[in-house]
C-alpha cells in the first residue's frame, strides 16, 4: 500500500515538473517571437514612413 502511494505521488510530481517545463519553454519562446515581431514592425514602419516622407519632399 505504501509503495503504491509513493509511486502515485512520484508520478504526479513528474507530471507537474513536465507541465512546468513545457509552460516555461512556451513562455520563453512566446516572448522571443513577440520581441522579434515588434522589432520587425517598428523597422517596417520606419522604412515606410521614410519612403513616404522622402517622396513628399
Amino acid at each position: 500500500m505504501n509503495l503504491r502511494k509513493f509511486s502515485h505521488s512520484m508520478r504526479w510530481k513528474l507530471v507537474l515538473i513536465y507541465c512546468l517545463l513545457v509552460f516555461i519553454a512556451t513562455t520563453i519562446i512566446g516572448v522571443l517571437i513577440m520581441s522579434r515581431l515588434e522589432t520587425y514592425y517598428i523597422d517596417s514602419t520606419k522604412k515606410i514612413s521614410q519612403t513616404l516622407c522622402g517622396e513628399a519632399h
